[in-house]
C-alpha cells in the first residue's frame, strides 16, 4: 500500500524509486499496490505534484500503484481517471488488473467455498471472543516503547 507521504519530494503512490525501483525490481514483488484511501487525489490536491486528478492518477498509475483506494472502495484504474492517451498509457490499468485478479484467483475467490481454506471459515469466526483475546495478546506482546533521548527530535 502506498501512502499520503513523500520520499525525496516524490509523494509515495507515484514514486517510481518506491514502486518500480525497490518494490518490483529489487524485491521482486510482483503481487499488486493499493493506494491508502484518497492519496492519489492527495498527489495533486495535497502534494501538488500533478495538475488535476487524471494527471494525479495518470502519474501514480506510470510509478506502480495498480489500485486506487478512495475512502473505502479499492477500483482499479479506469480510462477516464487516467485522463487522455497523452496523459496515460492504457496497458498499465490492464496490467494493474491482472495483478489483482492472479492474487484473487491465488487466493480461491473465484472457486466454490468449500474446496479452499478460508472459504470454509463461518463469519461466525469474525470477531469471536477467542479472536479478540488473541489479537489483544498479540498487541500487548508485541508493543515496543521507545524513550526519546535526542533520537525521535532534535
Amino acid at each position: 500500500m502506498c501512502a499520503y507521504n513523500a520520499i525525496d519530494g516524490a509523494p509515495a503512490c507515484a514514486n517510481t524509486m518506491l514502486l518500480r525501483d525497490h518494490l518490483r525490481e529489487a524485491w521482486h514483488f510482483d503481487g499488486y499496490v493499493v493506494s491508502d484511501c484518497g492519496a492519489v487525489a492527495d498527489v495533486g490536491m495535497g502534494h501538488h505534484y500533478a495538475a488535476d486528478m487524471p494527471h494525479a492518477a495518470a502519474v501514480s498509475l506510470k510509478a506502480g500503484t495498480d489500485i486506487e483506494c478512495v475512502y473505502g472502495a479499492g477500483r482499479p484504474f479506469t480510462a477516464w481517471r487516467c485522463g487522455t492517451p497523452a496523459t496515460c498509457d492504457r496497458s498499465r490499468p490492464r496490467q494493474g488488473l491482472r495483478r489483482l485478479f492472479r492474487a484473487r484467483f491465488d487466493l480461491g475467490m473465484f472457486d466454490p467455498p468449500e474446496s479452499y481454506a478460508y472459504g470454509r471459515i463461518p463469519l461466525t469466526e469474525n470477531n469471536s471472543p477467542e479472536h479478540r483475546t488473541l489479537a489483544l495478546q498479540a498487541a500487548r506482546e508485541s508493543m515496543v516503547l521507545l524513550k526519546n533521548k535526542d533520537v525521535l527530535y532534535r
